[in-house]
């Protein structure tokens, strides 16, 4: 896409050091993705209440770090996603070490078995994740690809309506080139 200068320099005033790298080069903007994403899927037990953790999760991270860029829960019969954002590996252990208490009580209440973590990002940000987890949470890490695009910044302070989407593909062995 071919940028003014004025929006050039509306880019470099929002993004800098922010939570992607821009890069100007004769009128052309490219971005490459560096955030981090949790998506944190709870199997929720009938008759179990998990509802009543969502304000205490919300009311952690209106007061917590700041580099939270998106957070939010969404409801699908019994499975309960928690989305999460953060601009980098660092923001991320923050929010965990703030909500450490109350996941962990969630957790327990309906199963570690029951609940599913995947951690995507850039490589370089999830090997500073890594040597934190202990085990006692099932997360899975997934290598964001190198090509991946950041095409508009995230707004900040208002109500998150971006919409994801995590398909799950099972591949046969050996039908991966």
């Amino acid at each position: 896409a071919v940028v003014s200068t004025q929006s050039k320099q509306w880019y470099q005033r929002r993004v800098h050091g922010g939570f992607f790298r821009s890069r100007v080069s004769k009128k052309l903007l490219t971005m490459a993705d560096t955030h981090i994403a949790l998506a944190v899927i709870f199997d929720v037990p009938a008759g179990e209440d998990y509802k009543s953790y969502f304000p205490k999760f919300y009311a952690k991270v209106k007061a917590g770090t700041k580099d939270t860029l998106y957070y939010g829960f969404a409801t699908c019969g019994n499975k309960v996603l928690c989305r999460e954002g953060y601009t980098n590996a660092a923001g991320m252990l923050a929010h965990t070490a703030e909500v450490k208490d109350e996941l962990e009580g969630m957790i327990k209440q309906i199963g570690k078995e029951k609940v599913k973590i995947l951690c995507s990002g850039p490589p370089s940000e999830l090997e500073k994740i890594k040597p934190h987890m202990d085990g006692r949470l099932p997360i899975k890490f997934v290598d964001l690809d190198a090509g991946s695009l950041l095409l508009n910044a995230f707004p900040k302070g208002c109500a998150d309506t971006h919409v994801t989407i995590l398909p799950e593909f099972i591949v046969p062995a050996g039908k991966v080139d």
